[in-house]
């Protein structure tokens, strides 16, 4: 199996020098829009960075349930 990902990729490179087609199937970068710790247990800027994205959310009604917002 290994062997096949090696020859395959080593043709898929050579394919794609030939012809000059760089082109890829990534998705574009996208900046975050959610904050987790790098840990389990928050550090305390961790704790500050949580409280402005729990504020800015708030602010902007991000993850509210759009059945409670409309009186459903």
């Amino acid at each position: 199996m290994f062997i096949l990902v090696v020859v395959l990729a080593i043709y898929r490179s050579f394919q794609a020098l030939s012809t000059k087609n760089f082109t890829t199937a990534e998705d574009p970068f996208v900046e975050s829009k959610m904050f987790a710790p790098a840990g389990f247990i928050p550090t305390k800027a961790e704790r500050e960075v949580m409280a402005d994205w729990k504020a800015w959310n708030e602010k902007h009604g991000v993850g509210k349930d759009p059945a409670a917002a409309n009186g459903k």
